[in-house]
């Protein structure tokens, strides 16, 4: 099994829903908000259900296109108007050519695969000069990693099974190949030729109900919440990193 394959065995299931979309609101309204008076066409790599990818397009009024594994996520996102392609990150290039956007955004995608600095070279290809690059990552760095890992548990993000993940309290698979912090993936964008601009922390929403709150977020949530809301303010802290980059 490689990586695609495994990726299509968790993410075909019925993954992607409202619950989700909540849990992660934060990190889309920054995203957002990094590309406020932004003019022109803008790719989503790895667009799921295109949920997300609707909010940016209605939220910037911009054109936008999308790639994305999963064959039914993709007719998905075509109901609901996307211009998107079914593309397996692992294996083949953007189908497009250089200099076609002026903006990619790749929300929580570089961990699921395993050439992630020729991923990140892909989308600096298809970027025109001067594109923005908006990535976001899950850190296994934050707040509450690094208590799990003093009791020594794993890392919430970073799975020691394919069936399971082991020596954790969530026991979850998310399909992650890779892994970072705000320190590694600073490091990795800038020697593939990107000049970071702003990096943000961001959060759990207050609202999540998503499936990830069946092992922290079920004990003493409110209290759990109230850190997540202070601590995720810090990037290097926080449950996901959200990094504006330009390509050079």
């Amino acid at each position: 099994m490689d990586a695609s394959q495994y990726n299509e065995e968790i993410y075909g299931k019925e993954r992607f829903d409202e619950n989700y979309t909540i849990a992660f609101e934060k990190r889309v309204k920054k995203a957002i908000g990094l590309l406020g008076g932004f003019k022109g066409t803008l790719l989503d790599v790895g667009c799921g259900d295109a949920e997300i990818t609707l909010q940016l397009k209605n939220a910037l009024g911009c054109e936008v296109k999308a790639v994305e594994l999963i064959a039914q996520n993709v007719a998905i996102a075509k109901s609901k108007g996307i211009d998107a392609r079914q593309v397996d990150l692992n294996k083949g290039k953007l189908p497009f050519g250089e200099n076609s956007f002026e903006a990619v955004f790749a929300g929580e995608v570089l961990e699921h695969v395993i050439d992630s600095d020729g991923l990140l070279l892909e989308m600096k290809r298809v970027l025109k000069k001067n594109g923005v690059l908006i990535l976001t990552v899950p850190n296994i760095a934050s707040w509450y990693n690094r208590v799990l890992m003093l009791f020594g548990f794993l890392p919430h993000y970073v799975e020691s099974g394919s069936k399971k993940s082991y020596g954790t309290p969530f026991g979850l698979i998310n399909g992650h190949v890779k892994a970072f912090t705000k320190k590694s993936v600073v490091e990795m964008l800038e020697a593939n030729g990107f000049a970071i601009e702003k990096i943000l922390g961001s959060g759990y929403s207050n609202n999540s109900e998503e499936k990830y709150g069946k092992g922290m977020l079920k004990i003493a949530k409110p209290l759990f919440l109230l850190a997540e809301r202070g601590l995720s303010k810090k990037s290097s802290l926080a449950t996901n990193i959200i990094v504006k980059a330009r390509k050079k």
